[in-house]
């Protein structure tokens, strides 16, 4: 079995997204990812789990949103550094 790269879980994430925003429906995306993770060996979840920890931190809303519904799912403990890094900036806003 060929091992999962970052790209091919961009990629993934890109069709998955592309198509749940053309039917309007953009929690399709998440649900998506969710069964796929859910199907992964404890080799490739640790690569989906580097790439999650990148979007809890990335300036796309979509992409930010599925890595923490992904996480709080799957209690990703492995995350809690980049969720703690992402909560800095709320912690001082004056908002």
């Amino acid at each position: 079995m060929i091992p999962l790269t970052r790209a091919d879980v961009e990629s993934l994430w890109e069709r998955l997204n592309s198509a749940a925003l053309a039917v309007k429906d953009s929690n399709r995306a998440t649900f998506e990812l969710m069964e796929f993770y859910e199907s992964l060996d404890q080799s490739d979840r640790g690569v989906v789990d580097q790439v999650l920890d990148e979007w809890v931190l990335s300036e796309d809303d979509y992409r930010r949103f599925d890595a923490e519904a992904l996480i709080l799912h799957f209690e990703i403990r492995s995350a809690l550094p980049a969720l703690r890094l992402a909560m800095k900036p709320l912690a001082s806003a004056k908002e």
